[in-house]
């Protein structure tokens, strides 16, 4: 599938109530759903090392949760710049952003065949 479709499909994934909970559902959530494409920066070493990773361990089970760690790591640090020196909510934003991170990430192993 094309990249706008699994982003599109993150967009969903975060509004279709995970962002009760959090602010950053719908965002996480897109994130995770297109992080499994990273795996093009490989194109940067040749055409054979594109072709050798691509839909490798980023469109894995075992990938998974490498990529959903990866993007609440990057939305939790993106949190704490955005609060700098101000108040913190009661759970933080990781409280709710979990659930649709692994739902977005999951998008690119289901969808993505």
């Amino acid at each position: 599938m094309e990249p706008i479709t699994h982003f599109l499909t993150g967009a969903c994934i975060g509004r279709a109530g995970f962002n009760r909970k959090t602010a950053y559902a719908t965002a996480a959530a897109l994130l995770a759903a297109d992080a499994g494409d990273l795996d093009i920066f490989w194109g940067l070493a040749g055409p054979v090392e594109n072709l050798k990773h691509h839909r490798g361990i980023t469109h894995t089970f075992i990938g998974v949760p490498v990529v959903a760690a990866v993007v609440m790591g990057a939305v939790w640090l993106f949190d704490r710049w955005r609060r700098r020196g101000g108040p913190r909510g009661q759970t933080g934003p990781l409280g709710g952003v979990l659930r649709p991170v692994v739902v977005g990430a999951f998008n690119k192993n289901y969808l993505g065949r």
